[in-house]
């Protein structure tokens, strides 16, 4: 995000593409929304949080960035919740549907070895952990794996 432009980088990214100007306002809406629902989030709201994400899910037709991201932050809201069987549903759904975001199934692996850690299922999360590690090893979640899988050693 460029604060002295208020341009998203995926954003300058798509108009250098040539996308037409409808579908790059259409993309900006989009990018709003979802910074409103991750702060209702943010703020103590998870459920009105989960309802908002909710309706950027509602066409399954639909597969962008946004899809991706309300299904992620859906999982948050419920791992917030410490509904965890939820949780773990919505982590699963990205990892097995959104093949062409990999960072964001290797952020969901990651996500449910956190949700198994606070089930105190240490060896389901470390086995969750060490996929990140191995299917994903050029995604930053990698390193965060790392960090968790060093943590359950030392402890």
């Amino acid at each position: 995000y460029d604060r002295k432009t208020g341009v998203l980088n995926w954003q300058t990214q798509e108009k250098q593409k040539n996308v037409s100007d409808d579908e790059f306002i259409h993309h900006e809406e989009k990018s709003r929304k979802i910074y409103v629902f991750y702060a209702l989030e943010n703020n103590n709201n998870p459920n009105g949080a989960i309802a908002e994400y909710q309706k950027l899910l509602s066409d399954a037709k639909i597969v962008d960035l946004w899809t991706v991201r309300s299904r992620f932050q859906t999982g948050e809201c419920f791992f917030n919740l410490q509904n965890y069987e939820k949780a773990i549903a919505e982590f699963v759904n990205v990892e097995i549907t959104f093949k062409k975001y990999p960072s964001w199934q290797a952020k969901s692996i990651l996500e449910i070895g956190r949700v198994l850690l606070a089930q105190d299922k240490k060896e389901e999360a470390t086995q969750r952990f060490k996929d990140v590690i191995n299917k994903y090893s050029k995604e930053k979640a990698a390193i965060v794996a790392r960090q968790y899988l060093d943590e359950l050693r030392t402890n």
